[in-house]
């Protein structure tokens, strides 16, 4: 399949330079969506994440990705993640990012539009919420998206211990085309 694109492309490129610039249209990008590999997860009246590529796919070292759509006045409290770093690309909207280190003294809350991007590194508190009257759009990449420990509102200490879940959501159900296993293979 790539060799006829690759001979329409040096066609092209070789006409182009014979007769002047070129003359482009965008053309639609088809997505590469890998089967069986994602999750679509809802929470009524709260966010919807669309969650790609997990480890089930990749490996436990394979990367995380989830696009992420919080509805206003909803998001994440105080949390961290035990197994791992979080990085969250703003696409649309504008989210109250807070983030607390282990150095820090207090927690810092920002506003952050699109473009922005943070970086949360493991057991590291943050929270992610949507503060405007609109619904706001994000990108999540992750190593881990296991494990994470949640509170109602900043703790008093940074060594503070919350809830943390038996399971995420898309830890409770496999990825469409898949189904459970019995226990002798795996997914």
């Amino acid at each position: 399949m790539w060799r006829p694109t690759l001979f329409f492309l040096v066609a092209l490129l070789t006409s182009a330079s014979a007769s002047g610039p070129v003359k482009c249209v965008k053309k639609a990008i088809q997505p590469v969506i890998q089967p069986g590999f994602g999750w679509h997860v809802t929470v009524p009246d709260s966010f919807h994440v669309e969650a790609f590529s997990m480890h089930q796919a990749n490996g436990d070292n394979g990367p995380e990705f989830a696009h992420l759509t919080i509805l206003p006045g909803k998001g994440f409290p105080p949390h961290k993640h035990l197994d791992g770093w979080e990085t969250i690309y703003i696409l649309k909207g504008e989210v109250d990012y807070g983030y607390w280190g282990p150095n820090d003294p207090k927690p810092t809350t920002v506003k952050l539009g699109p473009g922005a991007v943070t970086h949360t590194p493991q057991d590291h508190f943050h929270k992610v919420w949507n503060s405007s009257p609109e619904p706001i759009s994000m990108i999540v990449t992750s190593n881990q998206f296991t494990r994470f420990m949640f509170f109602e509102d900043w703790p008093e200490s940074f060594n503070a211990t919350g809830h943390v879940p038996e399971a995420m959501p898309w830890e409770t159900q496999c990825p469409p085309g898949q189904e459970l296993a019995s226990g002798k293979e795996e997914l």
